[in-house]
């Protein structure tokens, strides 16, 4: 199950969820095919309906990751 964080106030998908993980992959992809203006399946309503959900569009895991060890070491 998708879980909208109150703290970061975005979607997060377990890890152990592949399938899940694949699909978000997939709907990332699609997006950033759309904003080039080439050929995808990302309609205006499924944009709208992912970001309502707290979807993260672009995500930059080695920035966040790094964020999470300073955490972690103070």
């Amino acid at each position: 199950m998708v879980e909208i964080t109150q703290r970061e106030g975005r979607a997060r998908v377990p890890i152990n969820d592949k399938a899940l993980g694949v699909w978000v992959g997939t709907q990332r992809e699609q997006y950033r095919l759309r904003q080039k203006g080439r050929y995808s399946h990302m309609s205006d309503e499924r944009i709208a309906m992912l970001t309502k959900v707290g979807f993260v569009w672009e995500v930059n895991i080695w920035n966040e990751r790094f964020e999470k060890l300073k955490q972690f070491q103070t």
